[in-house]
C-alpha cells in the first residue's frame, strides 16, 4: 500500500474522519469552554467572530505552508530528492498533536516491517564486526539528541492565547523553528517526497540491499512524538486545567490540556468550564486516527527483552482496532493536594481470600450440549456441559452488612501493622455488585488514605450476570471523598473443569467427569481497563484465564505495560510450580509488569478436607508476587486461622532503554517489600457464616 493511501485511510476515509483530523491541524483549538463561565456572544457577533477566526487561521496556515515550501528545497537536497509534487497542506503538514503523528508513524514502522531493522549505532570490537548490516537502520547519539530537542520544543509551545497568525510567527521564529524543524522535515520527507512509495518496497543498489531514506524519518517522527508525549494522560486535575484556561502557569502541556477538553466535551454538553462539576470521558484512544485501524494510549513500561514495535517507544502505545479489543484508560481523578511524605512510594494492600469455603454444593450443572438422536435410535452423550457457581457466602441473612462489617474488622486488624491502608483486593467471584458498591462506600467513608478497591463480582452495575472484575479509585487520599472512577469489565475466557480437576475438588458427584464442564457465563465485549493510581502508576486487573491466554488482550497489556497487573483467581494454592507463576514471569519480563495473583481459600480448604492436597497448617498460599527485579516469585501465605494478608510494595525507579537507544530514566516499577497474615480475634464467634463450614473445620 502507498504511503499516501495509508494517510487517507487513517485520517480522511470518511467525512467524519476528515472532520476529526481538521480539528487536530495547526492553529485550531477544540474547546468551546470559556475560562470564566461567561455568556456566549449574540448570534450576529458570533457569526462575525467565526469569519474573523477563519481568516486568522488561513493567514497562519499560509505562513506555515510558505515556510515548509521554502525549507523543502534544502531538505530535498540533503537526500538528493526531487521537489516536483504540488504542495498539499492537508497531507504535507504534520498534525499539531504528537498522538496523531505517533499513530501513523508507528503503523508504518509495523506494517512496513521496519522496526526490527532499528538499533543503536555500533562499531567493531576486537576481531568482531563481521555481522551483515543489510538494511540496518542505525540510530546515533546525534539522531537521539535531535529528537529530544524537537520534542521539548514541541511540548513547550505556548497556549494559543492571541491570534493564530501571531502564534505562527512565534512558531516560525528563530527561537523555535530551528529546534522543531526536524518534525516538519521528517513529515515532508515521508508524506510528500515519498507519498507514492509502497511501504513494503525493498530497493537494491546493484546487488546490495539498500535502506530506504524515508525509514530514518518515519522512525524520527515516532521518536519525537513519543518523547513529546512523556507523562501526559495520567492525571485529570481540574485545578491544573483551570489554570491552563486562565492562561496561568501549569504543569500540564498544551496538547494534554486540549485532549482533556476534547473528552470533557464528549462527556458534557456544557460550554463553560466548572471545576466543581468537570467530568472526563475515559479514553479509548488519544489519536483521531480511525479506531477501526488502530488506537493510541499512554504507555508505562518498555520491555527490556525481545525485538518488537513496543520495544521502540517509552510513552505511547500502538493498540489493535476497537473491533478486536478495546483498551480503556482511566486517568487519576484528583484535585491538587500534597502527598504525605511518609507514604510516598509505599503502598499497603489488604488481600482478602473470599470465599473461605467451597464444596460440591457450590457447583451445579446449568446446561448440556444439545445432542442428536441417530436414525437407529442411539442417543449420543453430550461432551460439553455448563456449570453455575452458587455464592452462598454472600447469603448471611444481613444483606451486605455482614460482609461489610467483616472487612471493616479486617481493615482495623491490618492497621495494627500499617499506619495507612491504600488498597483492598478480593479474588474472582468474591462479591456481587451490590456488595462491591457497599464496600466501596465503607472504604470511602471510614478508611482514610484508601486509593483503590479491586474485586471479582458475579454481576455488574446494570444487574447483568456473569464473571466480572470491578475496580474503583478514590479521588483523594482523605476520608469522605467520592470515588474517582469505577470500571467493570467481563471475563474474556470461560473456566473449564476437566475430569482431573473434578476429582481433585470432589465435584464428580454433581458434575459428570465424562463431560468437559465450562463456566456458564456470557462472553461479550473484549476490553482491558487501565487505571491510573497516584501520579504515574497504572494497574490492570485480569480474571483467571485472561492471564494465561495469548490473545489480543495480552497484546494490550504488553503494549501499554502497566506497572502492576492484578490477576483474580478461584484456584488452588499459588505455588511456584503452577501455571499462574509461569504466566506472571512472562509479563514480568515483557514488558516489565509487577504481577499479583490472588485466589480465594475455598478450594484449598476443600482439598484439605478431601485429602487431595493436605495442608500443613500455614501453607495456604493465596497469592503470588512476581516483579522485574526478582528471579523467582514470592508466595504469600494466609494460614487457616488468618483471614487476610497485608502486602507492602514499594515504588522504585527504573531506567528503561528502547530499541533505538533512548533511555527513560523516570520509569516506575513496583517491588515486594514484605507481607504478613492478618487475623480477627473473635472471628469464629462473630463471622461464622462468612467463613463457612470448610474453613471452620480447619480450626
Amino acid at each position: 500500500m502507498l504511503i499516501k493511501d495509508i494517510f487517507r485511510l487513517m485520517f480522511a476515509f470518511s467525512e467524519q474522519d476528515a472532520t476529526r483530523y481538521e480539528a487536530r491541524r495547526w492553529f485550531r483549538t477544540p474547546s468551546p469552554f470559556t475560562s470564566d463561565g461567561g455568556e456566549p456572544s449574540g448570534a450576529a457577533d458570533a457569526s462575525q467572530d467565526e469569519v474573523d477566526a477563519a481568516d486568522d487561521i488561513a493567514n497562519a496556515d499560509h505562513s506555515l505552508e510558505d515556510k515548509i515550501i521554502r525549507s523543502a528545497k534544502e531538505w530535498a537536497e540533503r537526500l538528493d530528492l526531487a521537489v516536483g509534487q504540488a504542495f498539499d497542506p492537508l497531507h504535507h503538514v504534520p498534525p499539531r498533536m504528537p498522538y496523531d503523528v505517533f499513530a501513523i508513524a508507528a503503523h508504518l514502522l509495523e506494517q512496513g516491517g521496519i522496526y526490527h531493522h532499528i538499533q543503536p549505532s555500533r562499531e567493531p570490537v576486537g576481531k568482531g564486526g563481521h555481522l551483515s548490516a543489510a538494511r540496518s537502520l542505525q540510530i546515533s547519539a546525534e539522531d537521539r539528541e535531535k529528537v529530544s530537542v524537537a520534542a521539548e520544543a514541541w511540548r513547550s509551545l505556548p497556549r494559543l492565547d492571541d491570534t493564530a497568525a501571531s502564534f505562527a510567527q512565534h512558531l516560525l521564529g528563530d527561537d523555535i523553528w530551528p529546534d522543531i524543524e526536524p518534525l516538519f522535515e521528517s513529515w515532508w520527507i515521508v508524506f510528500a517526497a515519498h507519498e507514492h512509495v509502497d511501504i513494503r518496497d525493498r530497493p537494491v543498489a546493484g546487488d546490495e540491499p539498500e535502506t530506504p531514506s524515508w525509514w530514518r524519518h518515519v522512525w524520527r517522527l515516532l521518536a519525537i512524538a513519543d518523547e513529546a508525549a512523556a507523562g501526559t494522560g495520567f492525571v485529570f486535575d481540574v485545578d491544573e486545567l483551570g489554570l491552563y484556561l486562565r492562561g496561568e502557569k501549569t504543569e500540564i502541556t498544551w496538547f494534554e490540556a486540549e485532549v482533556m477538553l476534547e473528552h470533557m466535551i464528549k462527556a458534557s454538553a456544557r460550554t463553560e468550564f466548572d471545576d466543581e462539576r468537570a467530568e472526563f470521558k475515559d479514553v479509548n484512544s488519544l489519536s483521531v486516527a480511525r479506531s477501526s485501524m488502530l488506537n493510541v494510549l499512554p504507555k508505562v513500561r518498555t520491555p527490556s527483552v525481545g525485538c518488537t514495535l513496543r520495544s521502540i517507544s517509552h510513552h505511547l502505545a500502538l493498540l489493535p482496532p476497537l473491533g478486536v479489543v478495546k483498551g480503556q484508560w482511566t486517568p487519576n481523578y484528583r484535585r491538587r493536594a500534597p502527598e504525605s511524605s511518609h507514604r510516598k512510594g509505599l503502598m499497603n494492600l489488604l488481600l482478602v481470600p473470599m470465599p473461605f469455603s467451597l464444596g460440591a454444593r457450590s457447583f451445579s450443572p446449568a446446561f448440556v450440549e444439545t445432542v442428536e438422536t441417530s436414525t437407529d435410535g442411539t442417543v449420543e452423550q453430550p461432551k460439553i456441559g455448563y456449570f453455575d457457581v452458587d455464592q452462598e457466602w454472600l447469603r448471611t441473612g444481613k444483606g451486605t452488612e455482614a460482609i461489610g462489617a467483616f472487612i471493616t474488622r479486617l481493615i482495623e486488624a491490618a492497621k495494627c501493622h500499617a499506619s495507612e491502608l491504600h488498597g483492598v483486593v478480593l479474588p474472582e467471584l468474591a462479591l456481587d455488585y451490590p456488595h462491591f458498591a457497599a464496600l466501596k462506600a465503607i472504604l470511602r467513608d471510614c478508611c482514610e488514605g484508601i486509593e483503590i478497591l479491586v474485586a471479582g463480582t458475579s454481576s455488574d452495575r446494570d444487574k447483568n450476570k456473569g464473571n466480572f472484575v470491578a475496580a474503583t479509585t478514590f479521588r483523594d487520599a482523605t476520608a469522605g471523598q467520592t470515588s474517582g472512577r469505577e470500571t467493570v469489565r467481563e471475563k474474556h475466557h470461560r473456566w473449564k473443569l476437566d475430569a482431573a480437576q473434578l476429582r481433585d475438588y470432589g465435584l464428580q458427584g454433581v458434575l459428570s467427569p465424562e463431560q468437559a464442564w465450562w463456566e456458564n457465563i456470557p462472553l461479550q465485549s473484549r476490553q482491558v481497563d487501565f487505571t491510573v493510581m497516584r501520579k504515574d502508576s497504572v494497574f490492570a486487573a485480569m480474571i483467571c484465564e485472561d492471564l494465561a491466554r495469548v490473545d489480543p488482550c495480552q497484546q494490550m497489556i504488553r503494549a501499554v505495560g502497566p506497572n502492576l497487573v492484578i490477576a483474580l483467581l478461584m484456584d488452588a494454592p499459588q505455588i511456584e510450580a503452577r501455571w499462574p507463576a509461569r504466566y506472571a514471569t512472562v509479563l514480568a519480563e515483557d514488558p516489565g509488569c509487577a504481577v499479583l495473583t490472588l485466589t480465594s481459600r475455598g478450594l484449598m480448604n476443600l482439598q484439605d478436607r478431601l485429602g487431595t492436597h493436605r495442608s500443613q497448617g500455614n501453607d495456604r498460599i493465596i497469592a503470588l508476587w512476581r516483579d522485574d527485579a526478582s528471579s523467582r516469585p514470592v508466595t504469600l501465605e494466609c494460614p487457616y486461622d488468618a483471614q487476610g494478608v497485608l502486602l507492602t510494595i514499594v515504588e522504585s525507579s527504573s531506567a528503561d532503554v528502547s530499541l533505538d537507544g533512548r533511555v527513560d530514566g523516570k520509569a516506575k516499577a513496583w517491588r515486594h517489600a514484605g507481607h504478613l497474615p492478618v487475623r480477627i480475634d473473635d472471628v469464629k464467634a462473630q463471622y461464622a457464616k462468612v467463613l463457612g463450614r470448610e474453613n471452620l473445620l480447619s480450626f
